[in-house]
C-alpha cells in the first residue's frame, strides 16, 4: 500500500491598517484572520478528495492559534475566505510554515497561500501564489494573470503582499479597476501524473 503525499500548511494571517491584535484591515471584511475563534467563523472549507485523507483544523501553539490544512494522496483541501476590498493600496501579511513531500516520483504536492482577485460578480480574474512544492510539481505557471512566489520549507516565514503593486507590476492581465474581492485560501494540493 502506497502512502504517497503529505502536504501541510500552518498559517497566521493578518492585514495592514488594523486596530485589532495583528488582524483586520485593508478596508475589508476579513473575519477571524488570527484564528482566535473556531474556523466556522469567517472561513469556509472545500475538499476535492480523489484518494487519501485530509485535515483542516485550528491548532494552538503557545499562546497563538493557527489553521492547519493537510492532504495526502490525490486531490486538495482548502480553507478560504472571500473579502470585499475597497482600497487596493493595502497590504496582506501572514506567517506560514509549508511542507510538501512524496516518496513516489509520479506524485507531486504543494502547500500554498493563494490570493485570488475577483470581480464584482466574484468571478476569478487571476491569482498570486505563495507556495512550497515537491521538485516535480509543475501544476502552476507564471502568466499575465498568475504570479508565483516559491518559498523554502524551513520553519516559520513571514510574507507580505502589496496588493496595488502586485497587480501593477506582476499581473498585467488583470484590470485592477475590476478587482472588488479577494479570495484568501490556505491550500494543500496533491496530484498524480496518471490520476488516482
Amino acid at each position: 500500500m502506497k502512502r504517497i503525499f503529505i502536504s501541510l500548511l500552518l498559517l497566521f494571517l493578518f492585514c495592514s491598517k488594523c486596530y485589532k491584535k495583528r488582524t483586520g484591515g485593508f478596508n475589508s471584511d476579513l473575519v477571524n484572520g488570527d484564528f482566535d475563534e473556531d474556523l466556522t467563523i469567517g472561513w469556509q472549507k472545500k475538499v476535492e478528495n480523489y484518494a487519501g485523507g485530509y485535515e483542516i483544523k485550528r491548532v494552538k501553539e503557545g499562546e497563538e492559534y493557527y489553521a492547519r490544512v493537510n492532504k495526502d494522496l490525490c486531490g486538495y483541501a482548502q480553507l478560504y475566505q472571500i473579502v470585499r476590498i475597497s482600497n487596493l493600496a493595502s497590504s496582506l501579511s501572514f506567517q506560514a510554515k509549508f511542507s510538501a513531500n512524496t516518496n513516489e516520483g509520479d506524485y507531486a504536492a504543494a502547500a500554498a497561500v493563494v490570493i485570488e482577485y475577483l470581480n464584482h460578480s466574484q468571478r476569478r480574474l487571476g491569482a498570486t501564489y505563495f507556495y512550497y512544492s515537491t521538485s516535480n510539481f509543475g501544476e502552476w505557471q507564471n502568466a499575465s494573470t498568475t504570479h508565483l512566489y516559491k518559498t523554502s520549507a524551513s520553519g516559520w516565514q513571514e510574507f507580505s503582499l502589496d496588493i496595488k503593486n502586485e497587480l501593477g507590476q506582476n499581473l498585467p492581465g488583470i484590470n485592477s479597476d475590476e478587482v472588488a474581492y479577494l479570495k484568501i485560501s490556505i491550500l494543500a494540493y496533491c496530484t498524480q501524473e496518471e490520476g488516482c
